[in-house]
């Protein structure tokens, strides 16, 4: 958003360790005539300066306010809470509310669990079913070669976790504690689970891992490549992967990787 007389603009900032979260996100400014950045408040989700000389900030499912000079870009006093019961997303930290001119507030009720789906199965008539995992916001689900359990990355707590679901069981298997961990595999045998373990910032490094489906023995890192990586899909050997490799923040190249530390990638698909 511009704020008043065109000198700064504000928005909010996620973190690249946490993509699909924004519980840590910034509200930052950005002065026009200098170039400088500069962050103003940390831990919200979305926020607009209105004309009463307030940033209203969102920070789950409430709307607070706190007085804001905007030529000064500073915050006085403690944001104090305004509304509450306002729907959003946290996997991209919109929350549905909107603040016109005259200081109208006009909001979508609802809480954070409004971001929660639920798997399904679907025929070609479009008629779904439930499978029976319970609601979350999940990730990437995919089905095991013998079509017995399912491979999803879940969204809870400002992490994402890879489960395994049994559908005959009806039981949940946890393969991953904490961080960001992204893209589930089966191998072809329905043995393993090959996933991405993400680390934070745009460079650091990022780990395809491999644990067995039933979680009985621990993760095996195979291959740590530079930048983001996420994990398409496992050759029927076991021995190589391919990726999408973001290897800057507007590049990102479809590659081959073998699954052995010290392996690079090779390009297949490159170009901007």
């Amino acid at each position: 958003q511009m704020l008043p007389g065109g000198k700064a603009v504000i928005f909010v900032v996620g973190t690249i360790d946490s993509p699909d979260n924004y519980d840590s996100a910034t509200l930052e400014a950005h002065i026009v005539a200098t170039g400088e950045r500069r962050v103003i408040l940390s831990g919200v989700a979305m926020a607009r300066y209105v004309a009463t000389g307030h940033l209203v900030l969102a920070r789950g499912a409430t709307l607070y306010a706190v007085r804001f000079d905007p030529d000064r870009l500073a915050i006085s006093g403690t944001p104090e809470p305004i509304q509450q019961g306002v729907a959003g997303d946290p996997t991209t930290g919109a929350t549905h509310y909107a603040i016109s001119r005259t200081g109208a507030l006009v909001y979508v009720p609802g809480s954070p669990d409004g971001a929660t789906n639920r798997l399904v199965w679907a025929n070609r008539k479009g008629e779904t079913q439930a499978v029976g995992i319970p609601v979350g916001t999940y990730l990437d689900p995919m089905l095991s070669p013998d079509g017995g359990q399912i491979a999803v990355s879940a969204l809870a707590g400002g992490s994402t976790d890879v489960w395994v679901y049994d559908l005959a069981r009806k039981t949940l298997v946890r393969l991953t504690f904490g961080g960001s961990n992204t893209t589930p595999i089966w191998s072809a045998d329905g043995i393993y689970v090959y996933y991405v373990k993400l680390r934070s910032g745009q460079d650091f490094p990022n780990t395809i891992t491999r644990r067995r489906a039933d979680g009985s023995r621990d993760a095996e890192e195979l291959v740590t490549i530079p930048q983001r990586v996420y994990l398409k899909s496992i050759s029927a050997d076991g021995k190589s992967a391919l990726i999408d490799h973001q290897t800057s923040s507007s590049k990102t190249n479809v590659e081959r990787v073998a699954l052995e530390q010290g392996a690079v990638p090779a390009p297949l698909v490159s170009t901007p």
